[in-house]
């Protein structure tokens, strides 16, 4: 059974995320898992991501040819 991560607990974890894109310089084995997952967040209207995050979801979405799913947030 799934319970809901607090607000404050999901912006920590991105904001993490937003540290470790700044050393992001090319793409390697662990895109493969993390874009996919980024990916499946952008459907959740509740999410904020970072710059850093963003730019690297729309890079792997353009590279990819997959699109992201921010028009369908709900």
């Amino acid at each position: 059974m799934w319970r809901e991560v607090p607000e404050r607990h999901r912006e920590c974890q991105l904001g993490e995320l937003e540290t470790l894109l700044e050393y992001w310089e090319e793409i390697n084995e662990s895109d493969f898992r993390l874009y996919p997952l980024l990916r499946s967040l952008t459907i959740v209207n509740d999410i904020r991501f970072g710059a850093k995050t963003r730019i690297y979801l729309d890079f792997m979405s353009a590279l990819s040819g997959v699109n992201n799913l921010f028009d369908q947030a709900q």
